[in-house]
């Protein structure tokens, strides 16, 4: 700065406005490094199977002539949802302290949707009803390992998980 001026010098004002970024990044480094990887991980797996089972991936008109038809359908359900499983099942497996239980029944949650097909898209029940199959397999692995591992606190807070109804804002 010139000191027989009040305007900044071109040389403060890099030095300003580059302390603001760092100052921002230092702000979103911090702030990522208090997010939970674990709990981000398994809540972004939940987030791809509803994506993929919001989008026409899985018909939802869906009819199955044949055994093959029903096989490929399945198959891509349970490859979208193999990931967000198996970390599910060893988490409640290896979390004797119970540390991941919230983060557990949250990304139960939301999965646990109506399966409702968009405004204007025709379906049939088989279309809709496909839909819960990552719910029932993830509700499965977490009543089988949970009263296994004696987990009684994270089983009584999964019965009380709703069926979320669709936002209108979600389509």
């Amino acid at each position: 700065e010139n000191p027989e001026s009040k305007t900044p010098s071109k040389n403060t004002r890099k030095i300003r406005y580059s302390s603001r970024i760092n100052l921002i990044q230092e702000i979103q480094k911090t702030l990522a490094s208090e997010i939970d990887p674990i709990a981000q991980g398994l809540a972004e797996e939940a987030k791809k199977i509803n994506d993929f089972l919001d989008s026409n991936e899985v018909s939802w008109a869906l009819q199955v002539q044949d055994k093959k038809t029903g096989e490929e359908v399945i198959d891509k359900i349970e490859k979208v949802s193999d990931v967000f499983w198996h970390a599910l099942s060893t988490l409640i497996e290896k979390d004797d302290k119970g540390e991941y239980e919230d983060t557990i029944i949250q990304t139960i949650t939301y999965l646990a949707r109506f399966a409702e097909a968009p405004t204007g898209v025709s379906y049939t029940s088989l279309g809709r009803h496909i839909r819960y199959y990552p719910l029932v397999v993830s509700i499965y692995i977490l009543f089988i390992i949970g009263t296994f591992k004696k987990k009684n606190t994270l089983l009584r807070k999964i019965k009380e998980i709703p069926l979320i109804q669709r936002s209108i804002y979600d389509e």
